[in-house]
């Protein structure tokens, strides 16, 4: 999983962006090792906590447990599903540059604002 961290935060560095964002459930499992309803941000800028560069999990408060469980290193931010996901999401990437898997018009919308 660190080998993977460190080469989309490499390729994201070298495009000009400062956090990975993903929305998409295959691309958060290659992220993190967790299949399910959640978004994952990764700081591309430098390195993470223990045990290397760490993503973290915003995940719906019935999925918290089962992320902490089966993601790799990965921190966990329980939320409210819907607008209080994406409120976390824009919290965490708030003055940053995101790149970002997001298909999802509005979500989009509220991030930039």
């Amino acid at each position: 999983m660190a080998a993977r961290r460190d080469i989309l935060a490499k390729r994201a560095r070298s495009l000009g962006f400062d956090m990975v964002v993903t929305t998409e459930p295959e691309n958060l499992f290659y992220l993190t090792g967790f299949w399910g309803e959640a978004y994952g941000v990764m700081d591309a800028r430098g390195r993470g906590g223990r045990g290397g560069r760490r993503a973290t999990i915003i995940a719906p408060a019935l999925e918290a447990g089962r992320a902490a469980s089966e993601a790799a290193g990965a921190d966990i931010v329980s939320a409210d599903r819907g607008s209080e996901l994406a409120k976390s999401l824009a919290r965490m990437v708030r003055g940053t540059r995101a790149c970002a898997d997001c298909q999802s018009y509005p979500l989009m919308m509220s991030l930039k604002k």
